[in-house]
């Protein structure tokens, strides 16, 4: 019977991040009484709350996407191939949260899913659409990479827009255009091998330790005065750390 080589660090790494989303919730609702800017302060001033805040999401989602791309696809890029699968994405992302919603309704009230199932499941339907076109068409990986770029400048232009409206809050838009560059991230980097390419080098992990200890300096105590870095630096800073995880 063939099986299948499970790649252990990965579920560490998913160990890690969920981790890290448990203990920065409970950072952010007890209080400590102390200044901002001290390790465990108020709420969302903590240093310990921001630094985990700066990429645990992140790193889920480049997770996910990682394990999207080390599957190997047998199918063929046809049209019923593409809606099974998003029809199985919804078995195991949508329909667990519809399940969740209702239980929480009777317990507390209200009608809403988790946020993080919401986003996850539009960016999988965006990146799956891509990557058909890509592989119905034989993009060049160049090709590939400029469109995934500009749908995801569309979809911050269009989440600055919606901006205020019912439709900004409940599909999470801000989420979905800012965390679908780490799907893409990890979805190249293991269908195209650079996690064996680049990762197995160790001035790698030098860089990008180095690379995450400034730019996190620079953000948090706000050593800078410039718009675009606000945009900037927490992309810097997750793909850093992710790097060096």
């Amino acid at each position: 019977m063939n099986t299948i080589s499970r790649d252990k660090s990965i579920d560490w790494l998913k160990g890690l991040a969920i981790f890290l989303v448990v203990m920065g919730h409970e950072l952010q609702w007890c209080t400590f009484h102390l200044e901002p800017g001290q390790l465990l302060a108020n709420g969302n001033t903590g240093l310990v709350q921001q630094w985990i805040s700066s990429f645990h999401m992140p790193l889920l989602f480049f997770l996910s996407g990682f394990l999207i791309g080390w599957k190997k696809q047998t199918e063929k890029p046809t049209w019923s191939a593409l809606g099974r699968n998003i029809l199985r994405k919804m078995q195991t992302i949508l329909l667990p949260g519809v399940t969740w919603m209702l239980v929480k309704h009777f317990i507390m009230g209200g009608w809403y899913i988790e946020w993080f199932l919401k986003v996850l499941f539009v960016i999988f339907v965006l990146f799956s659409c891509v990557r058909f076109i890509s592989q119905r068409l034989h993009w060049h990986l160049f090709v590939e990479v400029v469109v995934h770029f500009v749908l995801f400048c569309t979809l911050m232009v269009f989440a600055h827009t919606m901006k205020g409206t019912p439709l900004y809050e409940h599909l999470c838009l801000r989420s979905i255009g800012g965390y679908y560059p780490y799907l893409v991230l990890g979805c190249f980097f293991a269908a195209r091998g650079w996690n064996k390419l680049w990762l197995e080098k160790d001035w790698v992990y030098t860089i990008s330790l180095l690379l995450f200890i400034v730019s996190y300096g620079l953000y948090y105590w706000k050593w800078f005065d410039a718009s675009w870095a606000v945009y900037i630096m927490p992309y810097i800073i997750a793909f850093s750390i992710i790097l060096t995880l």
